[in-house]
C-alpha cells in the first residue's frame, strides 16, 4: 500500500474542500471586493505618486489616496443619486397630471392616422391610451429604481465600508500579496506575470473608457434636450450616460423617441436638433471606443460588446468589467497555449 499517495490525496481533497468552503464563505461580499480590487488597480498610479509624495510611508500613503478617491469617486455618485431621486419623483409627477395626459393627443392622432393608411387599424385613442400606460409604467419604475438608489440601507453601507476597508489594504499591501500568490501558484513566472499584465491592462481600459465614453456620451445627450427645451436633463443624462456602457446604444435609446414625437407634433426644427445629437454621439462612440477600450484590450469591437451583455445580464452592473476580463483571460490563455504548443511542435522538428 503506498501510504505516501494515501497522504497527499488525503491533502488534496482537504485542500479543495477549505478553500470551497473559504470562497463559499467570503462569497456575499464578492461586490466590495471586486470594487476595491479594480479601484486599487485603476488608482495604484496615484497611490505610487502619493507613497514617493510621503517618503514610502505606506499606510499613510493608502490612507490619503482612500480619502482622495472618496471624495472625488463615491461622495459625487451619491450625491448625484439624490439629485437623480428627486427628478425622478418630479417626472413621475409631471407625467400624471392632467395637461401632460390631453398633450399626447397631439401627436398621437396622427401616428393613428398613419396607420390606418397602411391598413393597421387603429380605434382612436389607442395610441393615445397604450403610450400614456407605457410612459406611467416606465416612469414609475424609473422613480423607484431611483428611490432604491436614493436610500441608504444596511447592506449598502456595509458594502460601502468594506470597500474602502479593504481598498486601503490593497494599496497598502497588494504587491505583496501578489508576490505571495505568484510564488503559490505552480504556473510558471513567465505565464503568471503575462495573466496578471493582462488582467490588470483589461480592468483599466475598461474602467477609463466605459467612464470617460458614458460621461461625454450622457453630456452631449443632456445638452441635446436642453437647447430643445426637454425637461428633467438630469434624469435623461444620467440613463443615457449608463446606457452609454453598452456599446453600440447608448443615447440612442433616449433620443431617438423624442425625436419622433416631436417630428409627429410638427417641431421639426427640434427634431433636427436632436437628429443632430443621435450622429454626434454615435460618432463620438465609434470614435472613442476603439481608443479608449479596444486598442488596450486587444480585443475586437464585437467581442467587447458581448463581454459586457453577457457580463451585465449575469452579473449585474459590476458585469461591464468582469465579462470584458473574462473574455481578455480567455483570449490570453489560449495565446498562451499556442505560443506552448508552437514551441513544443519547433523543439520536436
Amino acid at each position: 500500500m503506498n501510504f505516501t499517495r494515501i497522504q497527499n490525496t488525503l491533502f488534496f481533497g482537504l485542500l479543495a474542500v477549505i478553500t470551497f468552503i473559504f470562497f463559499w464563505l467570503f462569497f456575499q461580499f464578492i461586490t466590495p471586493i471586486f470594487w476595491a480590487t479594480v479601484l486599487a488597480i485603476v488608482f495604484f498610479p496615484l497611490y505610487s505618486f502619493i507613497l514617493k509624495l510621503f517618503k514610502n510611508k505606506e499606510a499613510l500613503s493608502a490612507f490619503v489616496t482612500v480619502i482622495i478617491i472618496l471624495k472625488l469617486f463615491f461622495l459625487p455618485i451619491y450625491g448625484l443619486g439624490f439629485l437623480i431621486t428627486k427628478e425622478a419623483i418630479v417626472f413621475y409627477k409631471d407625467l400624471n397630471q392632467t395637461e401632460v395626459i390631453q398633450n399626447v393627443s397631439v401627436f398621437s392622432a396622427p401616428v393613428e392616422t398613419a396607420l390606418n393608411s397602411f391598413g393597421i387599424k387603429m380605434q382612436k385613442g389607442d395610441i393615445q391610451s397604450r403610450f400614456i400606460t407605457f410612459i406611467k409604467s416606465i416612469s414609475a419604475t424609473i422613480a423607484s429604481l431611483a428611490i432604491d438608489f436614493g436610500k441608504a440601507t444596511t447592506q449598502a453601507i456595509l458594502s460601502f465600508f468594506i470597500t474602502l476597508y479593504l481598498l486601503f489594504f490593497a494599496f497598502k499591501d497588494g504587491v505583496a500579496f501578489l508576490r505571495r500568490i505568484e510564488e503559490i501558484l505552480p504556473l510558471g513566472d513567465e505565464r503568471e506575470e503575462k495573466l496578471f499584465f493582462r488582467f490588470v491592462e483589461i480592468v483599466r481600459s475598461i474602467f477609463k473608457g466605459t467612464f470617460i465614453i458614458a460621461f461625454i456620451q450622457g453630456l452631449v445627450g443632456a445638452l441635446t434636450l436642453l437647447i430643445v427645451g426637454i425637461p428633467h436633463i438630469l434624469l435623461w443624462g444620467t440613463l443615457m450616460a449608463l446606457l452609454s456602457i453598452i456599446p453600440a446604444l447608448g443615447p440612442v435609446v433616449v433620443l431617438l423617441p423624442i425625436t419622433l414625437i416631436l417630428f409627429v407634433s410638427g417641431l421639426y426644427v427640434k427634431a433636427i436638433i436632436l437628429i443632430a445629437g443621435i450622429i454626434i454621439t454615435s460618432l463620438l462612440d465609434n470614435i472613442l471606443r476603439p481608443i479608449l477600450v479596444g486598442k488596450d484590450t486587444k480585443m475586437h469591437d464585437a467581442v467587447i460588446m458581448i463581454s459586457v451583455l453577457g457580463g451585465l445580464s449575469l452579473f449585474g452592473f459590476s458585469g461591464f468589467v468582469i465579462g470584458p476580463v473574462i473574455a481578455g483571460l480567455f483570449i490570453t490563455f489560449w495565446s498562451i497555449f499556442e505560443e506552448d504548443y508552437k514551441r513544443e511542435l519547433k523543439e520536436k522538428g
